[in-house]
């Protein structure tokens, strides 16, 4: 079974051509990674422990920040989130939000395009990018502005947890992030 960095490298590769061709695409901002079994999602999140800090426990999986952002093609990536297992995801080892340059232009760019679908949530809305090989989602909203990733690390990118995690407890909303 493939470890959360060789998971990465998949979607990294899987997602490559699909990437490059859209327009207003800034870098990555974060990522879903699907197990491929509940004892796959154990040792996901075994290992995360080892190479992350968890910062929110939800239905949907448990939020990680990376101790030391990965670097990937499409720049750092700092955050990210051990899925439960969902058959319904076996197409796809992850799933990536990535950040664009003008969100606004590129959901008028894309909203009529048919490999997008729309999402609407209580707090945030994005375009949904699905193809045999990718999913990628691009939100108004950010994962990292939303956990103010930031004030994990310092200047340095070294992980200063303890009063990060205070902050972010202290500042926590009502509603979740992610509902669906």
């Amino acid at each position: 079974m493939k470890t959360i960095k060789q998971i990465i490298k998949q979607c990294e590769k899987d997602i490559e051509e699909d990437v490059k061709s859209l327009k207003f695409i800034k870098g990555i901002d974060f990522i879903d990674i699907f197990p491929i079994s509940q004892e796959h999602r154990q040792l996901l999140d075994d290992e995360a422990k080892t190479i992350a800090t968890i910062i929110e426990k939800s239905g949907h999986g448990n939020f990680y920040v990376f101790n030391k952002p990965v670097e990937t093609r499409f720049g750092p990536l700092k955050i990210f989130r051990i899925r439960m297992f969902d058959e319904t995801k076996l197409n796809w080892v992850a799933a990536p939000d990535f950040a664009t340059t003008d969100y606004n232009a590129f959901v008028e760019l894309y909203k009529n395009d048919n490999r997008f679908t729309y999402i609407e949530a209580p707090t945030y809305n994005g375009l949904e990018f699905k193809t045999p090989k990718s999913l990628i989602c691009f939100f108004s909203e950010l994962t990292t502005d939303y956990y103010k990733v930031d004030k994990y690390f310092n200047n340095e990118n070294i992980i200063i947890i303890d009063e990060a995690i205070e902050d972010y407890r202290a500042s926590l909303k009502d509603i979740p992030r992610n509902i669906y």
